[in-house]
């Protein structure tokens, strides 16, 4: 918490203009990823443990083991700490690791590394459809053998700054292909206009550091293309969710959800 707290220190103060912003080398994040690195190894060594013990009891025949994550953490990467606040490869991209018995009737690209763009968005229906489960494919996104090459993320906790340096929550929302990543950064307080749009190359920029200008944006239509791809998904999303209040909840569970970024914006 002190290391956390000392950064988010530095990060305000080079906001103010008072310091230079940290880095991926300042030391409080070496020692914010060493802690990171550790929990990863130390999941690791636990799934070890949970395939182990299904293969003790004589269950690895008829179960299938899904692993997947909602986010990972940055580290100053794009100059911000942690999650949800930007949404770049070093917090979307998230392992998917699928196990399955042997006879098991999984996609064609099965025990092989998949390199395409995958949206952990299809992993339900692609569940639902392995264990034979019936479900209405109108209610969810399409699965994970109905390939589409691109991906769509979105987060209401993005961060921007006022000239005090007190923070806002900015409703971000990101399409990424192959080739391209788009990023819609909506509008805060004090701030007028239309969202912007900013487009990564990835085949010269792999890391997303160097925005395009207007000027390098070749394809016109690009932009316009992939920014319908965000609205469709966002429309559907919209239209899909839950028409009643979670059972048990209440408002205060559902702000609750909302803090914490796991719902969307009304």
């Amino acid at each position: 918490r002190e290391a956390a707290g000392r950064l988010l220190g530095k990060m305000r103060a080079s906001v103010l203009g008072r310091g230079p912003a940290p880095t991926p080398d300042d030391p409080d994040i070496r020692f914010l990823r060493g802690l990171y690195l550790g929990e990863v190894a130390w999941l690791d060594h636990q799934i070890g443990e949970l395939l182990a013990g299904l293969e003790r009891m004589g269950r690895e025949r008829d179960t299938i083991v899904v692993l997947t994550a909602d986010h990972r953490e940055e580290f100053m990467d794009h100059g911000m700490y942690g999650h949800g606040s930007q949404l770049f490869d070093e917090t979307l991209h998230v392992p998917l690791l699928l196990r399955a018995p042997k006879d098991f009737t999984l996609p064609s690209r099965a025990g092989t590394r998949v390199e395409a763009v995958t949206s952990t968005a299809g992993l339900f229906a692609s569940v639902l459809g392995w264990l034979g489960v019936p479900f209405d494919a109108d209610s969810v996104l399409p699965g994970l053998d109905r390939r589409r090459d691109f991906a769509i993320s979105e987060t209401s906790k993005g961060v921007a700054y006022d000239q005090r340096g007190d923070p806002f929550r900015r409703y971000l929302a990101t399409v990424r292909t192959p080739e391209w990543r788009l990023v819609s950064r909506e509008k805060v307080e004090g701030e007028a206009g239309e969202p912007d749009l900013v487009l990564y190359d990835l085949t010269k920029d792999p890391a997303a550091a160097h925005p395009l200008s207007p000027e390098q944006v070749h394809d016109r239509q690009l932009m316009q293309r992939l920014a319908e791809l965000l609205c469709v998904e966002r429309q559907w999303a919209l239209v899909h969710r839950g028409a009643a209040p979670l059972a048990g909840g209440g408002a205060q569970t559902e702000e609750t959800l909302r803090a914490l970024g796991y719902t969307g914006p009304r």
